[in-house]
């Protein structure tokens, strides 16, 4: 769920996680709560698709002289 993956990304080290096995650093004070709630959300699929065009695609912008 994405409750229980927060909770394992914010501290992998929790007893009921990993415990004194881990190895994971934790990331709840490496990001914010927004970004956190991003990076789970991505993770479980919970986010609205976009049609991006490639990259390689793009035509490119005219060069200054």
């Amino acid at each position: 769920s994405a409750a229980w993956l927060k909770s394992f990304l914010s501290n992998p080290a929790a007893g009921q996680h990993y415990g004194e096995k881990n190895q994971m650093p934790a990331y709840a004070k490496r990001m914010t709560s927004s970004e956190m709630d991003l990076l789970v959300r991505w993770l479980t699929g919970d986010y609205v698709e976009t049609k991006v065009e490639p990259y390689a695609a793009r035509p490119m912008p005219p060069v200054a002289r």
